[in-house]
């Protein structure tokens, strides 16, 4: 179930040079969002979508051997999400997922050379991603350094750009094509002048399954909150959603009712409560799988 699915589009409005939509939820009373803010949870939603399309695709094989999809997902994910938030047009595109491609009518494609591209407007743009996520910073560089590569940015991990850099002789075998364009973050700047980058990814995220989903619905339930401006989502709501995705998807014991019962007197309003109610139910549904 899209988590979003909940919200009906009400009107539209201008204010103060900010677009405003007002949302009318089963959940909650009506909410003004701003534009970029309801984007980006969409966006948050989507990149769930496409984790969860992998961890079927690849529940059967070995970590080592998929971290590469995840890597992937995660660059791509939080692109999408810090693109929504600057009111940009542009987004990344995971090319092995069928979600991913299909949101901008892009077939999927897994033997591509390149891994991810940015789209701006529904166009292709040219700007391409080949993401390599390795153990160590000496195979990453090494699998960026092919001449099939050149011109596209190099993404690696977190931490192994600084890596290579300090290692002189590692450097002097690399090709200035691959130095120049080896990254932690995929950037695109868009046809206004802004500078859209993802977040760095860590090695640690994208070998551990359970770190993904955690990852994953507490990024979505973040950017829902920052939706809520009008529904009672307090701070106290959001810190009892963040616990229940820890509880459920760590398979720790949670009792919903009792649990509730002291989100009330921590001030977690009528609204709060029933969308993680919701959120609780579709996440034992999605910890149940890969």
């Amino acid at each position: 179930m899209n988590l979003l699915s909940i919200f009906k589009k009400k009107k539209e409005k201008i204010e103060n040079k900010d677009e405003e939509i007002e949302l009318k939820t089963s959940s909650f009373s009506e909410a003004t969002i701003s534009k970029n803010n309801f984007n980006a949870s969409k966006e948050a939603t989507t990149g769930r979508e496409i984790l969860n399309e992998i961890l079927e695709k690849r529940q059967n094989v070995d970590i080592e051997k998929s971290k590469g999809w995840f890597f992937e997902y995660k660059l791509t994910s939080s692109y999408n999400i810090n693109a929504a938030k600057e009111g940009s047009n542009s987004r990344a595109i995971m090319l092995d997922s069928e979600i991913s491609a299909g949101e901008y009518g892009v077939k999927s494609n897994s033997t591509s050379v390149h891994d991810i591209e940015i789209v701006e407007e529904g166009e292709l743009t040219g700007n391409k991603i080949q993401a390599k996520a390795s153990n160590n910073y000496k195979d990453a560089v090494s699998y960026q350094d092919e001449e099939k590569y050149n011109n596209m940015q190099r993404a690696v991990l977190k931490g192994q750009v600084e890596e290579f850099q300090q290692d002189q002789k590692i450097k002097e075998k690399v090709s200035l094509d691959t130095q120049k364009n080896l990254t932690e973050k995929i950037t695109h700047q868009d046809k206004e002048g802004k500078i859209i980058q993802s977040d760095e990814v860590e090695l640690e995220l994208v070998k551990n399954k359970t770190k993904l989903k955690v990852d994953a619905y507490t990024t979505e339930i973040k950017e829902m909150a920052n939706v809520t401006v009008k529904s009672g989502m307090n701070a106290a709501g959001t810190a009892f959603l963040l616990n229940v995705v820890d509880d459920i998807i760590e398979n720790r014991e949670f009792d919903f009712e009792k649990s509730i019962k002291s989100a009330g007197k921590s001030g977690v309003k009528v609204g709060g409560r029933a969308l993680a109610k919701d959120i609780a139910v579709n996440k034992l549904k999605f910890s149940a799988q890969g």
